[in-house]
């Protein structure tokens, strides 16, 4: 939900940033540059996902006596 919220508020305050900055939106959300939207949201989503999942594995696959064990 707060993922949700934040994508909303940082969608529309750099949507604001453009206005203010340039006075038009209609260079940044051309066909091309919205093609490449999905792209980057699917790569960053892998990205997260190997960097949750990762180390999460390795833990899983730890001996419990060595992961408590103090070196």
């Amino acid at each position: 939900v707060g993922a949700g919220i934040g994508a909303i508020v940082s969608l529309v305050l750099g949507w604001l940033v453009v206005l203010i900055m340039v006075g038009t939106t209609k260079y940044f959300f051309t066909f091309q540059s919205l093609v490449y939207v999905p792209m980057a949201m699917l790569i960053g989503i892998a990205i997260c996902i190997f960097s949750g999942v990762y180390p999460a594995w390795r833990a899983a696959n730890l001996d419990p006596i060595e992961a408590l064990r103090a070196d």
